[in-house]
């Protein structure tokens, strides 16, 4: 089953929507009688975690009273470090965007076919030792503008991509000029935005459709692990059915059970494409208790949690490897033995698209190596995990 093809639903991002499937950690309860060598703090459930600590605290012998202020004055100067730290991360992380601007602009206009590059350029993106087999001058030209199906081929490299790409969504993707991403002005940990640019083209009415993520803190500090909290996708404008990448024409036979009339009619039914990618996911139950669910429902809950995780992995892998590092994908350069484990493609798989003027340019400067791929760096901690810290 597509992780995508379910019917775009509204996400509460409420931060209970992930139920403990262990038996969860009662705060109060266990704060409700503590002992240590003999003293008993029983506490009040009404009091607020201040109060409550300051209870337990006042519970203590007085010297050790003494040393465990001391410690909390230490955590409260360290925790002042961290956030300084999260505030010079998104510094930093804001500076290297817009660094990055300017190259990535004119990667989108070279694709476009809206600049040539000049020889010097060409040279730099090769070894020094084929400088003397590179030119822009020697060779046959065609007059082909910019790089056709750029996109297309970048992403379908990537196996996760490429197995829910349907051949029909092929003619859309190569409308898709530019992917973007932007992380949160939150943190760079709380999430990020991928934009997908596309020229106008007979499927959809929009040019820009958007994939957003959103991760929570545990803690209201910031400075504990990040949950994914929330998922929200673009809605997409078919410009009919027949165009509508996501559904599939099924043509029904009926039969009138008066008159034995036969008729044929046309239904529509969801099946597997990219474009599914950019409905909202349905998120498991946020207020059924574990105890409380049919093996029916939990069987259920767990689907889509796995429907989520792959959703979370092919957007990480747009953010983290395809952007930053398209033209590798594009030429298979960013792809190893590692990445292709357990899966079931063949060379051909991933040049069977490609122009042949194209192919035969780079076979001539050494073929489509491979190179090894930069591995996903963000975790998915759920909300269930923050609960057990």
């Amino acid at each position: 089953m597509s992780p995508f093809n379910e019917e775009p639903i509204i996400v509460d991002s409420d931060n209970s929507q992930y139920e403990d499937e262990e038996e969860s950690f009662d705060e109060l309860s266990y704060m409700e009688e503590e002992e240590d060598e003999g003293h008993t703090f029983a506490l009040d459930p009404r009091l607020s975690p201040e109060e409550r600590r300051e209870a337990i605290i006042q519970g203590l012998p007085v010297d050790v009273q003494a040393r465990v202020k001391t410690l909390q004055a230490l955590q409260e100067k360290k925790n002042a470090l961290h956030q300084g730290y999260y505030a010079e991360l998104l510094k930093l992380q804001k500076k290297f965007e817009s660094d990055c601007e300017p190259l990535l602009d004119r990667r989108r206009e070279i694709i476009e076919g809206k600049v040539e590059p000049d020889n010097e350029l060409v040279k730099s993106g090769f070894p020094e030792e084929h400088f003397q087999y590179v030119s822009l001058v020697d060779g046959e030209h065609t007059g082909q503008k910019g790089i056709p199906n750029f996109w297309l081929h970048a992403m379908t490299k990537v196996p996760l991509i490429h197995l829910y790409t349907s051949e029909r969504d092929k003619e859309a993707l190569s409308h898709l000029m530019d992917i973007r991403c932007v992380t949160s002005a939150q943190s760079p940990s709380a999430g990020f935005t991928l934009s997908f640019e596309f020229s106008e083209n007979p499927f959809f009415s929009e040019t820009v459709l958007t994939k957003e993520y959103i991760k929570k803190s545990c803690v209201p500090n910031g400075l504990g692990e990040w949950y994914l909290a929330d998922i929200k996708g673009s809605a997409i404008t078919w410009k009919s059915n027949q165009v509508n990448l996501t559904v599939e024409e099924i043509r029904k036979k009926q039969r009138n059970k008066k008159t034995n009339e036969i008729r044929f009619t046309t239904i529509y039914q969801s099946c597997d494409s990219f474009f599914n990618f950019f409905a909202t996911p349905k998120f498991p139950s946020s207020m059924r208790l574990v105890e409380d669910a049919t093996a029916e429902e939990e069987m259920e809950d767990e689907e889509l949690e796995d429907m989520i995780d792959e959703d979370w992995d092919i957007g990480l892998s747009i953010k983290e490897s395809v952007i930053p590092r398209a033209v590798d994908f594009f030429t298979a350069g960013a792809l190893s033995e590692n990445d292709m484990e357990g899966e079931d493609f063949s060379e051909a798989d991933f040049e069977e698209d490609i122009p042949d003027d194209l192919m035969n340019q780079i076979a001539s400067h050494g073929g489509m190596g491979r190179g090894k791929a930069s591995a996903p760096s963000d975790d998915k901690s759920g909300n269930e995990e923050c609960r057990q810290q």
